[in-house]
């Protein structure tokens, strides 16, 4: 590994002086940190015991061995798994894009064709996601046994082009498969976010049911029973697979059903507010009595009543809660994946659904003072400070319910993505007021480019703040955006860029494969070579391990 290259970063100073962006010494040095970054990832990311082009999903950057998932017996297994590898594949294609090296796309062929000629199921499932995953140094199947390994995607969005791109029959057939394996019964589109390797591949499976609704609006806010969790983040997924699948092969009977599914959520949302559900049914109950009110499991009815129905009534229903990282999932990934299908489609009725949930979401939530954003039931009941009367899945009996700044810029660019296609200037204007009290980047301006006051001395290191001003630089033309995307790129090298790798706080020693780091400092220097449309954007940073782990009963790991 490199450890003695050294970057001297100015802040973009000169650069800032005049009256134009260049292509500066400096930003050639920020490119070579991902450039070192990518040598020592597939040096030290191979297994060294049984070399194959399988990557590890991140490294410890100071004994520069691969990241292990520990069970609860303290049994350690080093973690591969492609569906947390997808930003990296998206990193490599960029760097080929920007350098001209073709060894970047190569990496990625190699590891695609490995991993879909040795890993993927009978039945056309591939061995990757939430509960699954490979053994880097025997190549065993392995995962959480309390999730029983089975195959779930929430907010992952693969690089499905790219994919279509190395195997078009293989693809086709996994995306067909990831419906015939969560749809549970099509007549109720009974949907889980688990999904079974059992069940046998049928190719005509859009073909050979009709699609129809579920939600009986007159019933609002009661939503129907099933047995599946129809949590939005795995619709998304869904939605997202065939839609993308269909910009390569004409298939309407599966875009069909995706925009059946989409409509779902769109019928379930508050008549009154117009506020977005994160599922459109609730779980029904299987089983009664729990042990406890801390035992969450979904046999035992719908969570959110469990807990807050006593007082509350009908409204308290997990799909009516936007809370607890519910919102997210719908005002920002969903949203982004939206409007690349938008750009896909150009359905209008689709753009209108996704601009109506965020206004009506941030109608009722956001706090315009503070920048932050308040729990609440989707009818608009404030819970700000409501302090939790029992156990339950959205908190222990004694916490309070409290205001939350957005965690990431995420939030401003799916607003700004938005108003991109839809020209809707409360978009503009919400994401202008996000920027400036809750990321501390300064005032972004008017959606002309106008009256702009960044604040060039920001310590702001977060790639997504970079990577919202790529695209406000995009749909502006306005140097200033990628002056101040510079000043962060600046910051990120000085400050996450730890021994040849990324890590997402200096504090951290392990460093993740799928580096939104690395992926928006290539997506920057593609932009100032005037490639942007030629590369993959960013829509999700959602890769994940769940289950059983030596730290606690259900760990979520980002690794």
């Amino acid at each position: 590994m490199n450890k003695t290259f050294k970057l001297s970063l100015f802040l973009g100073l000169t650069t800032l002086a005049l009256g134009k962006v260049d292509y500066t010494e400096n930003d050639k040095a920020r490119l070579e940190t991902v450039k070192i970054f990518y040598k020592n990832i597939i040096t030290n990311g191979q297994s060294k015991v049984n070399p194959t082009p399988l990557l590890a999903d991140g490294i410890n950057t100071i004994t520069e061995k691969p990241v292990e998932w520990i069970y609860p017996n303290g049994e350690k297994v080093k973690i591969s798994n492609f569906a947390n590898q997808q930003n990296f594949l998206r990193t490599l294609v960029i760097l080929s894009e920007v350098t001209g090296d073709s060894q970047y796309k190569n990496t990625a062929l190699d590891t695609t064709n490995y991993f879909l000629d040795n890993f993927t199921d009978k039945n056309g499932l591939y061995y990757w996601g939430g509960h699954r995953f490979i053994n880097l140094d025997t190549l065993k199947l392995e995962g959480p046994q309390d999730k029983n390994q089975v195959h779930e995607l929430k907010n992952h969005f693969p690089y499905y082009e790219f994919l279509y791109e190395v195997n078009p029959i293989n693809t086709k057939n996994y995306v067909t498969a990831f419906w015939n394996g969560h749809i549970e019964d099509w007549e109720t589109l009974d949907m889980g976010r688990h999904g079974s390797y059992n069940k046998k591949l049928d190719t005509n499976i859009f073909k050979n049911n009709t699609p129809i609704d579920i939600v009986i609006t007159e019933n609002l806010p009661i939503l129907p029973e099933t047995k599946g969790l129809t949590f939005i983040n795995a619709g998304s997924d869904l939605v997202y697979s065939a839609f993308i699948l269909n910009s390569f092969e004409n298939n309407p009977d599966m875009t069909n059903w995706a925009k059946t599914l989409l409509k779902q959520y769109e019928l379930a949302k508050n008549p009154k507010t117009g506020a977005p559900v994160y599922q459109f049914s609730s779980p029904k109950k299987r089983e009664w009595p729990p042990k406890s009110d801390s035992d969450t499991n979904s046999k035992y009815g719908d969570r959110a009543y469990r807990q807050f129905g006593p007082e509350f009534g009908d409204i308290a229903k997990e799909g009516n809660a936007l809370f607890k990282g519910n919102a997210k999932a719908i005002i920002v990934d969903n949203a982004l994946i939206l409007t690349e299908i938008y750009k896909k489609t150009g359905d209008k009725e689709l753009l209108n659904w996704s601009i109506n949930t965020l206004k009506n979401f941030y109608k009722i939530s956001f706090d315009y003072e503070t920048g932050e954003i308040k729990p609440v039931w989707n009818d608009g009941t404030d819970l700000t400070n409501y302090t939790l009367i029992r156990d339950g899945y959205y908190g222990k009996k004694g916490s309070k319910l409290t205001k939350t700044k957005p965690a990431t810029e995420e939030y401003a660019i799916a607003l700004i993505r938005s108003y991109e296609v839809s020209k809707d200037i409360d978009l503009w204007n919400l994401a202008r007021v996000m920027s400036d009290k809750t990321f501390s980047l300064g005032d972004i301006g008017t959606t002309n480019g106008q009256n702009i006051k960044l604040d060039f001395k920001t310590k702001n290191s977060s790639p997504y703040a970079l990577l919202l001003m790529t695209d406000l630089y995009e749909i502006t033309k306005n140097d200033s955006y990628l002056k101040m995307a510079k000043v962060i790129g600046d910051n990120i090298v000085n400050t996450k860029f730890k021994n040849g790798y990324f890590v997402e706080d200096a504090r951290y020693l392990n460093s993740r494969i799928d580096s939104p780091e690395a992926f928006a400092l290539v997506t920057l220097d593609a932009t100032l070579k005037g490639k942007s449309n030629s590369i993959p954007k960013y829509i999700s940073n959602g890769g994940y391990i769940h289950g059983e782990h030596i730290e606690g009963d259900s760990v979520y790991d980002k690794m």
